[in-house]
């Protein structure tokens, strides 16, 4: 464990919850850590995260800002874990009730991908991409239908 990540985690033991700002850590987050990776990393299967418990996060929260040579403040890695708990690990937190928002690699299997991608890029011309775009989005649509999942998008707008 890096000095930061330990001292982040003994701050993290004295700091109350309340002192922690989503609001400002959505801001830290999207300034300072999307450019390296989308928030949907967040999202991966539960058992493949190495995020279980509160502790867990603050620790991940510190050993990846150190990653990006920014000098962090206790406060700022405090609201970091707050926000990235509050928009999607929810430990000790109620269920949101929120949409969910899921991307179309997430219904296909990598096999999948491979093969749209493939067929992506041998159409030739605008026409015959479109084409298989729509036909891509109509299986998404389907299989979201099938498990019961509303698709909405980035920009927030539900697909139908």
């Amino acid at each position: 464990m890096t000095r930061t990540a330990l001292a982040f985690a003994l701050a993290c033991l004295c700091l109350p919850a309340a002192a922690q700002d989503a609001g400002r850590g959505k801001l830290l987050y999207e300034t300072h850590c999307g450019d390296c990776h989308y928030e949907r990393v967040h999202q991966r299967d539960r058992d493949k995260s190495a995020v279980h418990t509160l502790p867990d996060l603050r620790d991940m929260v510190a050993r990846r800002a150190a990653q990006t040579g920014r000098p962090f403040t206790l406060e700022d890695l405090g609201d970091l874990a707050e926000y990235l708990n509050r928009s999607y690990y929810r430990i000790g937190l109620e269920p949101s009730g929120a949409r969910e928002l899921i991307y179309g690699a997430e219904l296909m299997s990598a096999e999948e991908r491979e093969q749209y991608r493939r067929d992506f890029a041998a159409a030739a011309g605008e026409g015959p991409r479109r084409r298989v775009r729509e036909q891509h989005r109509q299986r998404l649509r389907e299989r979201a239908r099938d498990r019961g999942i509303e698709l909405i998008g980035p920009d927030g707008v539900l697909r139908r």
